[in-house]
């Protein structure tokens, strides 16, 4: 058994090598050796080959699924794995040379997470189906692939079911199983490959032992030309990098040397603050595979020049968050000069969260399927021809799709081929050609990010509430546990400062030691913040509850500073494509979920924070006053639902660019207008009032909510006068809103359904001032909650259905506006931005 089933082989071995037939467990073990023997699996089975594959699989889902989802177990559609291998096949035929692919002679195979063998099964099964070779040469073949078949797997249960899978299968293919058992090791594949496992005493430790050596060997000495597989997805993955993440320390003239890590190729220059999602567990096991297949990744480790460059291929379903965010430009810069050419499909174009039927995977992260291959004589000043192409519809349309595609097919389209561009297709018409808002704005920044949730609150007293428990009593464990400590946060450290006259100031000292001395204050420091879009809450300002704080954007907080709120590395979807907030913003401020990024208008000092460039140009264009009228115009271009209705299919690669009109007088109507909508966004604190009185009916409150708190998010009831002439007469839809016991009328449908990226904004301001608040708990803490609905919530609430009201009213205006700008003369950003930069 240990020849063909080596883990289970030496664990069995190792649980009975000096078992007592007088034992209990000798006992246990012979009931179910008899048990088992008398079981008729081919009954079990229904004659299929893989039985315990599915049995292992649904174990897992309901044994233990937290555990699953935090490995980032799942097992990918075998329709998706045969097609990711009929693909890379193709490849070693078309690009390398390799007349039978796979079947060819020198074509090492890995899986570097190998779960419970589907990849390798399939190349199995490719090799012995290639119609180039005659039967006896596929059989060598296959005699070969078992001798340069590799597999590492971090978890024993699905290298025990890839093991039996693979051997059983070599078996029914014809082929012999290697003397010494397949290359297939449980091991952690972003483990240090220099180093060595600690020799063991027993025979079957020394076994074990010798296995992890021999998976570190294969690390660092065998060739490979195909990695190919599923890696596991994890974000806020730090230090479970490995030497990718860490870096390898060796000795080089008696004196210890340390080689930077790998992951660094993936890193860009001014890209730092958005590089932390670098820090998953899928873009380390990119790193790695690049390394291992088109590196020398001996001399690499070494820590030699890296002279020579191997030709393979690299195939990986994965997140696909690398192929657009901003903070991965250093990782697409390394892929365009490390590879020859690449392929991607993007086989979940829906986004997060895609409806069930379309779904690849059992999880909310969008996948795509990416090839990429190097080439012996590849130039890596030559950025790599790298294709594109979406695959829509439902799980079979899309397998349909995907197995009708060829490498050379015209469904293909080329990327940019700038060296940190998305991996997005050029856009159509003028698009590319629009500036994008870091065109003009010099400075931008993520939200806040605290990774507590009791830190934000509707209401003040809240937060007071939450701040005297968590400094209540002696209890460090209690203590510990309210707190909820992060990367960078705990009861033990203390940060510098956030600036600001309204933030606490004695941050320096930890928490407990303030505690201890008695130096406490009872009242925390509390500080307005724009939470979500159109929702205006609380924070506890201080930098030791923060785990990001972003200080420097704190900095920005000056008098007339309008935050513009973008979300730049996803489609914005239904609603406006911005929204500008007088607030310092939370990361996901603008709609919930999928982070994004914040302009200020202005620097600390209060000037406009654009560039020469963008400066000079609008003085010349428009006048001395256009630099500081810059934002208002783009809140009257981009602040409405048609913008990214206008702009669906360009938008769909992220990244909100503006049509800027060269003519002064649509300038002129574009910054008044605009300073209408930063008026109702800021809820009258920057921009200027719609002119005195309106044509359209505003919300009636007519029932108080009184002090009870609501138990469910708000509901429509359609008046059934308008709602029967809606359609006949064009009149909008018009009823009541019901919340708790609060009754508003005149509500129009549209008003109530308003959205910003496709979230309904009342119910995601209604959501946080319920009974029981809908929010995702990460502390005791975040069971304070308010008890009695306060008065200045009605008034944030009629305000709320007031300024929605009053936008769904300026979108035809805005419409109309658009649609001039785009059919008039426009200015270009290559006018005023180095595109060669």
């Amino acid at each position: 058994m240990r020849s063909q089933h080596g883990l289970l082989g030496n664990a069995l071995g190792l649980l009975t090598e000096h078992l007592d037939e007088k034992s209990s467990l000798y006992n246990a073990l012979a009931v179910i050796v008899r048990v088992m023997g008398a079981a008729s699996w081919e009954y079990i089975s229904g004659g299929k080959a893989d039985v315990y594959l599915h049995l292992y699989e649904h174990f897992l889902s309901i044994y233990n699924p937290e555990q699953r989802k935090k490995t980032g177990s799942y097992y990918t559609p075998v329709e998706v794995v045969d097609q990711m291998v009929r693909l890379v096949d193709d490849a070693l035929r078309t690009y390398l040379g390799k007349e039978h692919g796979l079947a060819s002679e020198g074509v090492s195979v890995i899986d570097p997470a190998m779960g419970t063998g589907t990849y390798p099964l399939s190349v199995m099964h490719k090799v012995a189906k290639t119609e180039s070779l005659a039967p006896a040469a596929r059989t060598r073949a296959l005699n070969r692939l078992a001798k340069n078949l590799y597999g590492f797997e971090l978890q024993s249960g699905p290298f025990s079911v890839a093991e039996l899978r693979l051997n059983q299968t070599l078996k029914e293919l014809g082929a012999e199983v290697p003397k010494d058992g397949l290359n297939l090791y449980v091991a952690d594949t972003l483990h240090n490959p220099y180093s060595r496992a600690k020799p063991m005493s027993g025979n079957t430790l020394r076994l074990l032992s010798q296995l992890s050596n021999k998976a570190t060997r294969v690390k660092r000495e065998v060739p490979i030309q195909v990695c190919i597989g599923n890696p596991p997805y994890k974000d806020k993955a730090q230090g479970m990098g490995g030497w990718v993440e860490s870096g390898h320390r060796y000795k080089k003239k008696d004196k210890k040397e340390k080689n930077s890590p790998i992951l660094n190729d993936f890193r860009a220059p001014s890209m730092g603050k958005y590089e932390y999602v670098l820090k998953n567990l899928y873009v380390y096991f990119w790193r790695w595979a690049f390394w291992k297949v088109f590196e020398d990744s001996f001399r690499t480790l070494e820590g030699q020049p890296d002279i020579a460059q191997h030709a393979g291929v690299v195939c990986f379903i994965t997140a696909d968050g690398y192929l657009k965010g901003p903070g991965f430009a250093g990782m697409r810069e390394y892929i365009r000069r490390s590879s020859s050419r690449g392929w991607i499909i993007n086989v979940t174009p829906e986004g997060l969260q895609p409806p069930a039927e379309n779904a690849i995977f059992a999880i909310e992260t969008p996948v795509s399927i990416a090839l990429f291959l190097r080439e012996e004589d590849t130039d890596e000043e030559t950025p790599a021809d790298i294709r594109y192409v979406a695959l829509h519809g439902t799980f079979a349309e899309k397998m349909q799709a995907l197995a009708a595609l060829d490498l050379d097919g015209a469904e293909f389209e080329p990327v940019r081929s700038g060296w940190g561009d998305k991996f997005a297709p050029e856009a159509g018409g003028d698009w590319d050609s629009y500036p994008e808002l870091v065109d003009f704005y010099t400075k931008n920044f993520q939200g806040v990010k605290p990774n507590k949730t009791w830190v934000y609150a509707p209401s003040e007293n809240v937060l007071q509430e939450r701040w005297a428990e968590l400094i209540e009593g002696n209890d460090l464990e209690v203590r510990a546990e309210r707190f909820k400590k992060t990367g960078s946060t705990s009861i033990f450290a203390g940060k510098k400062p956030l600036p600001g006259e309204d933030t606490f100031q004695g941050s320096h000292e930890s928490l407990n030691d303030q505690i201890a001395r008695e130096l406490i204050p009872d009242a925390p420091n509390i500080v307005p913040v724009g939470y979500r879009s159109f929702d205006r809450q609380y924070i506890l300002a201080d930098s030791r509850l923060l785990e990001r704080a972003r200080p420097e954007l704190w900095e920005y907080r000056v008098p007339g500073q309008i935050f513009i709120v973008e979300q730049h590395s996803r489609h914005p979807k239904a609603g406006p494509g911005l929204y500008f907030s007088a607030l310092i913003p939370d990361m996901n401020s603008f709609k919930g979920s999928e982070g994004g990024r914040a302009h200020p208008v202005l620097t600390v000092s209060g000037i406009p924070n654009l560039t020469e460039s963008a400066t000079q140009m609008l003085r010349e264009r428009f006048g001395n006053n256009a630099p500081g009228d810059l934002v208002y115009y783009l809140a009257a271009l981009t602040g409405h639902p048609g913008y990214v209705r206008t702009f669906d299919e360009p938008l769909q690669q992220a990244g909100i660019r503006v049509p800027l009109t060269a003519d002064p007088a649509l300038w002129e109507r574009a910054v008044q207008l605009g300073k209408q909508v930063v008026w109702l966004h800021t809820y009258g604190e920057r921009g200027e009032p719609l002119p005195g009185g309106v044509d359209y009916a505003l919300p009636t409150p007519t029932v108080d909510m009184g002090k009870t708190m609501p138990e469910k998010k708000p509901s429509f009831s359609p008046d059934p006068v308008t709602d029967s002439l809606s359609e006949e007469e064009n009149i909008p839809v018009t009823g009541t809103v019901s919340f708790g016991k609060a009754r508003c009328e005149n509500v129009e449908k549209r008003v109530f359904d308003y959205t910003i990226g496709g979230n309904q904004v009342l119910g995601l301001w209604a959501k946080y001032r319920l009974k029981k608040p809908e929010v995702r708990s990460s502390s005791p803490l975040d069971y304070i909650v308010q008890r009695e609905w306060p008065e200045a919530w009605s008034e944030e609430y009629e305000r709320l259905l007031y300024t929605l009201t009053h936008l769904v009213h300026l979108e035809p205006a805005q419409e109309k506006l658009l649609d001039e700008v785009l059919a008039g003369e426009q200015i270009f950003r290559e006018e005023f931005v180095d595109t060669e930069d």
